[in-house]
This record gives C-alpha cells, sequence and structure tokens, in this order.
C-alpha cells in the first residue's frame, strides 16, 4: 500500500508543479543554422513548429541548393527551360522540366528572382552557358526604356541557388524544381543521376 500511495502522491505532485522550460541544448560544432523570414508559423501544444502555406514558404531553407541533390542540370532548345535529375530525398530520381519565367523578371537589364516574372519578354539569348557554373543562368536583356536614350541589350546572369544569401528562390522539393512555392506539373520519366 505504501507504494502505491507514494506513486499517486509523486503524479500529483508532477501534476501540480510548474513545468520548468527545457534546458537547451548544444548544437554541434558541424551543424549550419539557417534564418529565414516567413509570412506566418503555427507551433501546436506538443511544440510542433510548421510554418503556413503562404506562397515562398514551400521549401526548407536546406532544400534550396538543388545543385546538391540534383544532376545533369542544363537548359533547353527553348532557352527558358531548365531540367534536372532530382532527387526525392527516398532513393528515387525524377527527371524534372521548368519553366524559369515564373521565378525570374528582367528589372531594367538585370535578372533577379521574382515570383511570375515573364523575362522572356524581354530577354534573349538565355541559357547556362557555363559548365562550371552549373546553376548560373545567364541573358542579354533590354533594360527600361528611357526617352532619348540609345537602347542595347545588357549582359546578365543569375545565380538560381545563390547559397550565401538567405534569398535564394529555386530548390528541390521532394524531388520536384520548385521556386517560390510554384512547383511544375510536368515531370517525365524517372533517370539516373
Amino acid at each position: 500500500m505504501q507504494l502505491s500511495t507514494t506513486i499517486v502522491a509523486a503524479a500529483a505532485v508532477s501534476l501540480t508543479s510548474p513545468l520548468a522550460p527545457p534546458s537547451p541544448s548544444p548544437v554541434p560544432s558541424s551543424t549550419i543554422i539557417t534564418t529565414v523570414a516567413v509570412d506566418s508559423f503555427n507551433v501546436s501544444a506538443n511544440g510542433t513548429f510548421s510554418i503556413n502555406n503562404a506562397p515562398g514558404n514551400q521549401l526548407l531553407a536546406s532544400n534550396h541548393n538543388f545543385s546538391k541533390t540534383c544532376t545533369n542540370i542544363h537548359g533547353d532548345f527553348i532557352d527558358t527551360i531548365v531540367w534536372a535529375c532530382c532527387s526525392d530525398m527516398n532513393g528515387g530520381w525524377s527527371q524534372n522540366r521548368f519553366r524559369l519565367g515564373q521565378c525570374l523578371e528582367n528589372r531594367r537589364g538585370k535578372l533577379v528572382a521574382r515570383r511570375d516574372g515573364r523575362f522572356w519578354r524581354t530577354c534573349q539569348d538565355c541559357g547556362f552557358k557555363d559548365p562550371d557554373r552549373a546553376t548560373m543562368y545567364s541573358c542579354s536583356c533590354w533594360p527600361k526604356p528611357t526617352a532619348g536614350v540609345e537602347h542595347k541589350l545588357v549582359d546578365t546572369e543569375i545565380d538560381l541557388v545563390d547559397t550565401l544569401s538567405i534569398n535564394a528562390f529555386m530548390g528541390n522539393d521532394q524531388g520536384e524544381l520548385a521556386c517560390f512555392g510554384v512547383k511544375e506539373r510536368r515531370r517525365n520519366e524517372e533517370c539516373q543521376p
């Protein structure tokens, strides 16, 4: 009888005592912590953290560098399309075709990341021109028209996976290329890395 009374008394004390905050756990030196801005997030009663389904919040920051999980990154005969063979993180690989007009804009002769930017309207001769920089996309674009100024095409380029920036906009989302939360709905056959 003494044992059961002790257990009940201990249970009662634990239910009425305030919970102490968890002690911080050290972060191993090999762990990289990335901070990103999000529109909103939820934390449930059990401590589960989730990012709301807002545009641009579709990828984890670690998935933005798709060059680490995709191979054979190249352009198409239509110069606004990127192809890549991407891992689904479960052992499978799928061929992806993605229209970059969903991710890039021509802003006064410079390629910039912007959802539904439609850069192809004012740029030409685009593609992946440097085999040593597989994610560097280059174009010749028209600057914004200005009265009385002769206009010439401007050479510009953008790294689709700017690994030094938290503003990376393109990534691999479980085997599918995505940018700003937009996925191309056309996934072709399986591919080999």
